[in-house]
């Protein structure tokens, strides 16, 4: 790997576990992110363009953690669970649920979807092109887990 693409790999690893790390904060958003990894938001939608692209990867992130919140807590109304996963509002949880597991929340239940999360896709492709040899290390937000 030439040294270009190897930084772009490196880059697109950081930002998927900032990502992960972050997708839960209110104002967290393409722009925020760019800003945590020192590069331009052009720089950064280049980079995560192979793996389904910025919003749509913070949005299914968003999605991953109201369905656990909701199988967590299956008492929580859509008010509690949209600010605890990131999202503005009721309508933006309702389309990326939709977008992410194919069904409305209201109709969601363990197992019902064959959903694989992207991240953990995205994740595990980017340690194979990089060897997985990255000096970075995240923790995940609270109670989201990436599965690997």
């Amino acid at each position: 790997m030439q040294g270009e693409e190897w930084e772009d790999e490196s880059t697109r690893a950081l930002a998927l576990k900032l990502i992960v790390a972050g997708h839960a904060e209110r104002n967290f958003c393409p722009q925020s992110l760019a800003h945590r990894l020192y590069i331009s938001r052009r720089h950064l939608y280049r980079c995560l363009h192979s793996v389904g692209g910025v919003a749509e990867i913070i949005g299914v992130a968003r999605a991953e953690t109201a369905a656990m919140l909701m199988v967590h807590n299956p008492a929580a109304t859509m008010t509690d669970i949209y600010p605890a996963a990131g999202f503005g509002n009721d309508e933006a949880l309702r389309y990326h649920f939709v977008r992410t597991f194919g069904l409305l929340p209201g109709r969601y239940e363990v197992g019902a979807s064959s959903h694989r999360p992207v991240i953990s896709q995205a994740l595990a492709q980017t340690r194979a092109a990089t060897g997985s040899a990255h000096r970075h290390h995240v923790a995940p937000a609270p109670g989201f887990h990436v599965q690997q």
